[in-house]
C-alpha cells in the first residue's frame, strides 16, 4: 500500500519517540557511522559550512562535528521538538531550522547538504535533489542515505503497511539527469533480531516509524499479526527486521554546454541523453587510457556504480577489441554480452594507424551512427558508460573530424588521461587549452602512474604541478591518481 506522507502524523511520532531514540536507533547509528566513513573517504576537501537536512536527535550531527569538524552548521528538521535534543551542539556559529526540507528555503553558501535516514519520508525526493543542486555552489557535495526496496518487508508482508522506497539505481538515474556527478553509491542489508514481534512494534514506536497511517490494533488483529510474523521470520536468534540503507555522495557539476552543430547535423535527442556517458581521453598515444578507463570502472563498479566500457574506434584488430579485453581484464570479470554483441566495440578496423586511415585502408567510412546507437544503449543498461578514445584530442576520425570534434558535438564530460613523464605539462596544458576553447565539460584529470616513472623527481612534481592547476584554473573537475 503506497501512502502520500502525511507531514503532521510523521512529526508528532518522532517528537514522542524523540527521548527514547537515541538509545532505540541502533541500526540508525550504523547507517550514520558508514555515511561518515564514505565522506571522509569519496569528499576530496573539507568541508566549511553544512546543512545537515532531518537532523533529529543529533546522531548523525555529533559524528559530522567529532570527524568533518565544519566552521558551521544549519541543523534542519520538521519537529521542533528536537531543538533541545541538539542544544549542546548548537554553539556559535551552528544554528538549528526547523522546517520543512521539501519546502524549505535553504541558506546560502552551504558547501555539503548531508541527510542521514530522512528523505525515505519525502513526497517527491527528485525535488529535493533539484533544491539542493539549486542552493549548492559548483563542485558542492549532496551526500545521504535512505533505503531501498527491501527496507522492513517483514512489516510490509505482514501488516499491509510500507514507504514508496526508490532502488539505488533510480535514485542515480535521477541524479546524474539533473547534471551531478556521482562520487560513490552503496547499499547492504542490516539484519535485527528481536525477541518478539511486540518488540519489533516497540522498537519502530520508539525510533518514530510508525507515522506511516495511523494503524489501529484489536487484539485479534495484533494477535494475527504475531502469529505471522513468527511463522514467517522466526529464527533462532529470534524474530527479524530487515533495514535495507543506500548511501549515495554526489557532486554539483557546471551546467552542460549549449549543443553546438558545426555546420553538421546534431542529434538533439541524442545529447540530451548523454548524462551517464563519459568520454576517456588523453594527452597521447600510449599514455594509459585503457588502463584508466579499465581500473575507472572497476572502480566505479566497486563503488556501487554499474559501469560498462566501450572502444570509440578500434584499429588494428579484426574480431575483437584487444582494449576492451584489456578494459574486463582490469575490471576482473569476463567479456559481457554486450562484448560478445559488439556493442561495446563498434568499429573494428584492421590497420593499426589513426582512424581515418585504418577506415581509408579498409575501404569504408566510420559509421558514427552505429557508434552514437551503441552508447545509448549501454547508457540505458547501465548507470555509467565510459568510452575510450584513440590516442589524443586531435586525432582524426575523418580528414574534416577530429576526436575533439566528436567529444564537443556529443556533449560528453571528458575524462583526460596524462602522466608523470617528462613533457607532461606541456602536452596536459595545451590539451586543457583546447578544451577549454571549445567549451568541453573537463570531468576529471587522471594522473596515471602505470608504469611507474624512472625520474621520481620529475613525475613528483609533474603530479603536483598539475594537482594546483587544476584547482585554480578547472575547480570543478576531479583529480584522480591512479
Amino acid at each position: 500500500m503506497i501512502i502520500m506522507m502525511d507531514k503532521q502524523r510523521i512529526m508528532a511520532r518522532f517528537s514522542k519517540a524523540a527521548r527514547n531514540y537515541q538509545s532505540a536507533a541502533t541500526a540508525q547509528y550504523e547507517i550514520a557511522k558508514k555515511m561518515i566513513s564514505l565522506m571522509q573517504e569519496y569528499i576530496p576537501l573539507r568541508p566549511q559550512k553544512v546543512l545537515e537536512i532531518g537532523c533529529g536527535t543529533g546522531l548523525f550531527s555529533r559524528l559530522m562535528l567529532q570527524h568533518l569538524k565544519p566552521q558551521k552548521m544549519v541543523l534542519n528538521d520538521i519537529c521542533p521538538a528536537m531543538m533541545p535534543e541538539v542544544m549542546d551542539i548548537l554553539t556559535s556559529p551552528h544554528t538549528f531550522s526547523c522546517a520543512d526540507a521539501e519546502t524549505y528555503a535553504f541558506p546560502k553558501d552551504i558547501d555539503l547538504i548531508a541527510s542521514c535516514s530522512t528523505i525515505q519520508w519525502f513526497n517527491n525526493p527528485r525535488a529535493f535533489f533539484e533544491n539542493c543542486y539549486v542552493s549548492l555552489p559548483n563542485s558542492g557535495i549532496l551526500a545521504f542515505s535512505t533505503f531501498g526496496h527491501d527496507n522492513m518487508h517483514e512489516i510490509n508482508a505482514t501488516a499491509d503497511v510500507g514507504l514508496s522506497y526508490r532502488s539505488k539505481s533510480e535514485l542515480i538515474a535521477e541524479l546524474l539527469t539533473l547534471n551531478y556527478t556521482i562520487l560513490v553509491a552503496q547499499e547492504e542489508h542490516l539484519q535485527l533480531y528481536f525477541e518478539s514481534p511486540l518488540q519489533v512494534l516497540l522498537h519502530l514506536k520508539q525510533t518514530g516509524v510508525t507515522g506511516i497511517k495511523n494503524h489501529r490494533w484489536t487484539k485479534g488483529t495484533l494477535r494475527a499479526f504475531c502469529d505471522q510474523y513468527t511463522a514467517r521470520y522466526g529464527t533462532e536468534k529470534g524474530v527479524s527486521l530487515t533495514y535495507h540503507p543506500i548511501y549515495i555522495i554526489a557532486k554539483k557539476k557546471h551546467q552542460l554546454n549549449t549543443p553546438i552543430t558545426n555546420n553538421r547535423t546534431t542529434n538533439k535527442r541524442n545529447i540530451a541523453m548523454n548524462e551517464n556517458i563519459y568520454f576517456v581521453s588523453g594527452i597521447d598515444t600510449g599514455i594509459g587510457k585503457s588502463y584508466a578507463t579499465g581500473l575507472l570502472a572497476k572502480q566505479w563498479n566497486t563503488s556501487g556504480i554499474r559501469t560498462i566500457t566501450q572502444k570509440l574506434v578500434q584499429t588494428g584488430n579484426t574480431a575483437i577489441s584487444e582494449d576492451i579485453v584489456l578494459h574486463r581484464q582490469l575490471m576482473e570479470i569476463p567479456l559481457t554480452v554486450e562484448d560478445h554483441q559488439k556493442i561495446t566495440m563498434p568499429e573494428i578496423f584492421t590497420y593499426p594507424a589513426s582512424p581515418h586511415l585504418a577506415a581509408r585502408l579498409d575501404n569504408r567510412e566510420i559509421d558514427f551512427t552505429k557508434i552514437r546507437q551503441a552508447s545509448l544503449t549501454l547508457s540505458h543498461r547501465y548507470d555509467a558508460v565510459l568510452i575510450e578514445g584513440a590516442g589524443g584530442l586531435m586525432v582524426p576520425l575523418r580528414e574534416d573530424y577530429l576526436i575533439i570534434d566528436y567529444i564537443q558535438e556529443m556533449q560528453y564530460p571528458l575524462i583526460f588521461v596524462t602522466s608523470g613523464k617528462l613533457g607532461s605539462i606541456n602536452h596536459t596544458l595545451l590539451s586543457l587549452e583546447a578544451i577549454a576553447k571549445r567549451k568541453i565539460n573537463l570531468h576529471t584529470l587522471v594522473y596515471n602512474t602505470f608504469p611507474v616513472h624512472k625520474d621520481h623527481t620529475i613525475s613528483s612534481d609533474t603530479e603536483l604541478y598539475l594537482r594546483r592547476y587544476i584547482e585554480k584554473h578547472h575547480p570543478e573537475a576531479l583529480f584522480v591518481r591512479l
